[in-house]
């Protein structure tokens, strides 16, 4: 007797698939991966490692930008604390020493007279610096300064001829040698008349009213409007106004020696 094997129906086959993958499921080993990924539930996220970068430039790319946003701070903080100039406020002495204008002020005007240019310089709507370095520049701050040559007197030193007939201050009644004793607070107020005089108003340097305040309207349009040719009598008296030393008295040399100034 020969028996035959009844084929096996598909509900059989697919009972057969689902034990066995049931059996793998009870049984299967978990991968690296997902037991890597479990233990890290438990450990504080700021102690976990980075995550992958996405790209291999990506770490060279977070770096050029902190270095940009640093490099940005540190501009901005260099533009917020300049270093200090002749020009913006220092006088650097015979021995090296350096003075803020309003130090060496302190040291060589009275109170009042620092008073005075602070009234001065609200008055013509410029930095009381701008007197500092006139008068630093001028006589050293010196009240009894007098220049050998043009003869010059005063904080401010006006030549002679300023104080007589047809001079600013011909109607005062006091020579230059008078104004070279008065106190620097009343020197001071001789300045402030003077630039009245010449209707100053603060939109050009003082230099120009040292050298040339009959030529204010001129360099105003061209700095570099000769003021006294190379050769003349007051070229020869001012050496340091020169241009490069050797050329012609311009508008522009006289304001570059006034910026440099330091004595």
């Amino acid at each position: 007797m020969s028996y035959k094997l009844a084929p096996k129906s598909e509900d059989s086959v697919l009972k057969a698939s689902e034990r066995v993958a049931n059996l793998r499921t009870k049984h299967a080993v978990p991968s690296g991966k997902s037991q890597a990924q479990k233990a890290l539930g438990g450990i504080p996220n700021k102690l976990k490692p980075k995550a992958k970068p996405k790209s291999i430039l990506d770490p060279m790319t977070d770096y050029r930008s902190a270095l940009r946003n640093n490099s940005q701070s540190l501009f901005s903080n260099m533009m917020k604390t300049k270093p200090r100039s002749v020009s913006e406020g220092s006088i650097v002495e015979d021995d090296g020493t350096e003075l803020s204008y309003p130090e060496k002020a302190e040291g060589s005007l009275s109170s009042a007279a620092i008073s005075q240019i602070e009234k001065m310089s609200d008055k013509y709507g410029i930095s009381s610096n701008e007197f500092y370095r006139i008068i630093q520049g001028e006589s050293g701050m010196d009240t009894t300064a007098v220049n050998p040559d043009s003869k010059a007197v005063t904080l401010v030193q006006f030549i002679p001829t300023q104080f007589e007939k047809g001079g600013v201050f011909e109607d005062k009644g006091i020579t230059a040698k008078e104004a070279s004793n008065m106190s620097d607070v009343k020197q001071l107020k001789l300045y402030e008349e003077y630039l009245d005089y010449w209707g100053y108003d603060g939109s050009v340097p003082l230099a120009i009213l040292q050298a040339a305040p009959n030529k204010l309207d001129d360099i105003k349009n061209n700095p570099d409007t000769v003021i006294y040719k190379k050769g003349s009598k007051a070229w020869k008296q001012n050496p340091n106004w020169r241009t490069e030393g050797d050329g012609d008295i311009t508008g522009q040399s006289v304001m570059d020696y006034f910026e440099r100034v330091s004595r």
